[in-house]
């Protein structure tokens, strides 16, 4: 090959070479200048050792390259500073230079210039080191965080071990104060005065209020612990739900209140406790009752779900309705709508949030569609007893 082109090919892949004898003096350099040694004449004559110091604790390996013990010495990505103060990054390699004959007669030098790849290695290498910092910090933060679960988990263990000890001490007095109420009320222990009457209702009614909120705490923390546990049986969830509007009956003349009630015909049982799907109805006819004003609409429903093997009831009413907003917080503990909390009604907000846990139970779902002043609709889906 013509020695001009391999000297085109040493400088366009920033390659240079220097020569030795057996002795390691350079007796030829050549490659861009720069590379190597400034110029050539600075090179020749001089140990191996003086133009590449890197090799310095090679001594060994390279001997055993010039008695051919060793193929080569490979060092990549040696980091030295250009002219302009600028870092380079040089991969070197050091092969046996042999004759015609093939004996060994000193030592190819050879450098080549690789300063991108040793920028981007460089970045890499930095990245990888943020990276494992970074997973370190994560790491410990969830470690922290883990302890602060269990600890959060512990204390929230105790909080419901407090309410439902003092929801049981409560209740037991309270049942007592009201049986005693009722008994005055009903004129067993004598006649009473019209102002009597009137203090001994606001106290019978207050005290409803008070075991209400007991009997909600208890049934939250056996939720919350998963002590409630469900007697599944196939049920005529219309039968259960006239059962229910029956007892409202009264209660909806007194508020003079009209209600709608649409079964769909031939309607196949539901796996469901009775108890619980009375209780949940009740929660949805008070509600509705409770936030629709006097001379307002209710309506029930019963029809088979969209969605196969499910049964679907829907309570609806044309009361305040609920604000956008609070309708994602609607299901949460303690959680008490704006439109509650301004007709001043009485509630613990433990209602809709022990229905939502009864019918997720159940393996159901419940949802709402609401607008201010245009009233609410409640959905609540059951099983199919297959």
């Amino acid at each position: 090959m013509d020695d001009s082109v391999i000297q085109m090919i040493w400088q366009r892949r920033d390659i240079a070479y220097a020569v030795t004898d057996l002795e390691l003096i350079v007796k030829e350099v050549n490659g861009p200048q720069g590379l190597i040694c400034g110029e050539e004449s600075k090179c020749v004559g001089r140990s191996l050792y003086e133009i590449c110091p890197e090799l310095v604790g090679f001594e060994e390996i390279l001997e055993g390259v010039l008695k051919g013990k060793q193929d080569s010495i490979k060092l990549d990505f040696v980091n030295r500073e250009g002219a302009a103060g600028e870092t380079r990054y040089l991969a070197m390699e050091e092969v046996p230079r042999r004759d015609s004959s093939g004996r060994i007669t000193g030592i190819v030098h050879l450098v080549q210039d690789i300063t991108v790849r040793g920028e981007l290695q460089q970045q890499i290498t930095q990245s990888r080191n943020q990276l494992m910092l970074l997973q370190e910090q994560i790491e410990r933060q969830n470690l922290e965080l883990t302890a602060a679960n269990t600890e959060l988990r512990r204390l929230d263990e105790l909080k419901s071990q407090f309410i439902s000890v003092a929801a049981h001490e409560l209740r037991t007095p309270l049942t007592s104060i009201m049986g005693f109420v009722e008994m005055l009320l009903d004129k067993q222990v004598g006649t009473l005065t019209e102002k009597q009457r009137e203090y001994l209702e606001i106290v019978q009614q207050n005290g409803l209020r008070l075991l209400d909120l007991t009997n909600g705490l208890l049934e939250a923390t056996r939720l919350e612990a998963g002590r409630t546990e469900l007697v599944l049986k196939p049920e005529d969830l219309v039968a259960l739900v006239k059962t229910v509007v029956s007892q409202f009956q009264s209660e909806l003349s007194k508020r003079q209140q009209s209600l709608f009630e649409a079964y769909s015909p031939g309607l196949a049982l539901v796996l469901c406790d009775k108890a619980r799907v009375i209780q949940i109805v009740t929660n949805l006819m008070s509600n509705a009752s409770k936030y629709t004003p006097a001379g307002g609409h209710l309506s029930v429903e019963v029809k088979p779900a969209k969605e196969a093997g499910y049964i679907q009831l829907t309570v609806a009413d044309t009361g305040v309705g609920i604000q956008e907003d609070d309708q994602a917080k609607l299901f949460s503990r303690w959680f008490r709508t704006k439109e509650a909390a301004a007709l001043n009604s009485m509630g613990s907000g433990l209602g809709l949030y022990i229905t939502r846990a009864l019918v997720e139970l159940h393996g159901g779902k419940i949802w709402l569609e609401s607008q201010p002043n245009l009233g609410s609709k409640f959905h609540v889906t059951f099983p199919l007893a297959m």
